[in-house]
């Protein structure tokens, strides 16, 4: 890779470059399969992360309300 300094990024275009050498095209394929289902894994995560912190400041917000209301 021509830049180490940067953070790895995966895309799949830059799948290709992280690969070892001497690997064959099912050790390829299975392997991007693998990283892929890593950064898929992750997308989630972040998401259900960032769901729960909308409920619980939506949560705040409401039980806010109600106590102005009554």
């Amino acid at each position: 890779m021509a830049n180490d300094t940067k953070k790895p990024s995966y895309g799949v275009g830059l799948l290709v470059q992280r690969i070892p050498e001497g690997f064959g095209y099912t050790e390829v394929r299975s392997f991007t399969k693998l990283l892929l289902m890593v950064a898929v894994r992750r997308q989630k995560r972040e998401s259900r992360r960032s769901e729960i912190e909308c409920r619980k400041q939506n949560a705040d917000y409401r039980s806010d309300n109600f106590g102005v209301i009554r």
